[in-house]
């Protein structure tokens, strides 16, 4: 696995998991005849649809937008799919060594992680500048967002035209081949967008690093978290993992 600093503790780790592509394709396809999508719910007075997130969208931007699985490990899940999901979950905790290695100071801010999702973005969709941390204006539904620290994301498929990841503010556009996986902060140094897919279908895996109270999310330890409070940083880390 191939460390890239991009700049601005935006990380990139080429290769990271090590699947197959009908692994992939298998787990996306059960996945999505299986697996329930994000709840929404409809203003019946403004016509607005809030996402589980607290997010309000018009119906003619909630086409844009792209569509989430939220839990993963569903009812019914194989253990060939179980299998793929905790896959995905050891190669982030790799992932996450190397980015700590980089920032050791970002240990201490590392406390838990979000189960994670799958995002997925058809033609036509795309996500504007956001970042990760941030809560709607209107009274929020939740506040959890403010504890995530960093993002991480796994680009589960490369077949697909552009839908790319987009620092607007460094103009950095990093390479996200099939596989690879990227850790960046949730904070507004690391406010990010993905610009619209035109052709082919975009799967990506999502999910936050946090500290504090977590009210709202479904998380897990991170690995590091669990063998030591405060984790000793070995030498040697950097490149390749």
């Amino acid at each position: 696995m191939r460390v890239h600093h991009y700049g601005h503790a935006i990380v990139g780790f080429e290769n990271a998991l090590d699947v197959t592509e009908e692994q992939v394709s298998g787990f996306i396809s059960n996945l999505e005849s299986l697996s329930d999508l994000d709840s929404m719910h409809t203003n019946e007075e403004t016509g607005a649809i809030t996402n589980s997130g607290g997010y309000e969208f018009f119906p003619e931007a909630v086409n844009t937008q792209p569509t989430r699985y939220q839990d993963l490990h569903y009812p019914g899940i194989s253990d060939v799919d179980a299998s793929f999901v905790d896959s995905i979950d050891e190669t982030l905790s790799k992932c996450l060594l190397g980015y700590l290695d980089l920032f050791p100071a970002a240990n201490d801010c590392v406390q838990w992680r979000t189960n994670g999702h799958i995002a997925k973005y058809e033609p036509g969709q795309s996500m504007g500048p956001h970042s990760d941390n941030t809560i709607p204006r209107n009274e929020p539904s939740r506040l959890a967002p403010l504890m995530n620290t960093l993002t991480a994301g796994v680009f589960l498929n490369g077949n697909y035209v552009g839908g790319n990841l987009y620092f607007r503010q460094w103009n950095i556009t990093p390479k996200t081949p099939a596989l690879s996986a990227i850790i960046y902060p949730s904070a507004f140094s690391g406010c990010h967008e993905v610009t619209e897919v035109t052709s082919g279908v975009r799967h990506t895996f999502l999910c936050w690093y946090g500290q504090g109270p977590y009210g709202g999310y479904q998380t897990s330890i991170p690995k590091i978290v669990r063998e030591s409070k405060i984790r000793e940083i070995p030498e040697g880390h950097i490149g390749d993992v």
